[in-house]
């Protein structure tokens, strides 16, 4: 497989896990009993921020190490700038649904994924950039 093919197949996967966390997001708005399973483990909404978070963040920098818009090119810490946003969006907008909760220190938890991971993205994304 050709660094092209890979880095096809890993962009796909960051617009997946961004379309996931946006549905699961919307889900658990909607429909918060499909969620009750979760609910007697202790610390997992915090932990639940702190991967989801994470995880988007380390599959969008390296499926996406820059992005063009308007003949501008955003490297990767502009990319974690825009999850930081996104999330931090997605939190407030628990603010007008009555059935979530916005919590700061949910919100904490899902910047402390975004730095955990996504800074080793970055660097990691740099290093496959240089091999080629």
């Amino acid at each position: 497989m050709t660094f092209k093919q890979r880095k096809s197949n890993v962009r796909n996967l960051a617009l997946l896990a961004i379309a996931a966390y946006l549905g699961i997001s919307i889900l658990a708005s909607v429909q918060p009993e499909w969620f009750e399973f979760v609910r007697g483990l202790p610390g997992r909404d915090k932990l639940i921020h702190f991967l989801s978070a994470g995880l988007l963040s380390i599959l969008i920098v390296t499926g996406f190490s820059s992005i063009v818009i308007y003949n501008r090119i955003y490297g990767p810490f502009s990319i974690l700038g825009a999850i930081t946003l996104l999330i931090t969006l997605e939190e407030l907008g628990q603010l007008a649904i009555p059935s979530r909760i916005f919590d700061l220190t949910d919100l904490g938890w899902s910047y402390v994924g975004i730095v955990v991971f996504g800074l080793p993205a970055v660097w990691l994304r740099g290093v496959q950039e240089s091999a080629n």
